[in-house]
């Protein structure tokens, strides 16, 4: 699990052979899917909380907070 200074997580979940499952949860402990699709390489946030972050064969993705 990766997480926040602000006690926020995301959590990585392999469902099927080659698909994966990332599920962001909020430091009141609301949960919400981010990413479904292929599996990546590596994920984490940004230093200071406000980028999550992953790399694939598709190149990297990152998500803002809004």
């Amino acid at each position: 699990m990766q997480f926040t200074k602000r006690n926020e997580k995301v959590r990585v979940e392999a469902v099927l052979e080659n698909q994966t499952v990332v599920y962001f949860m909020s430091e009141l402990g609301t949960e919400s899917v981010i990413f479904k699709g292929y599996r990546f390489y590596t994920c984490g946030f940004s230093y200071d909380g406000e980028y999550f972050v992953f790399a694939q064969d598709a190149g990297i993705m990152i998500l803002s907070r809004v």
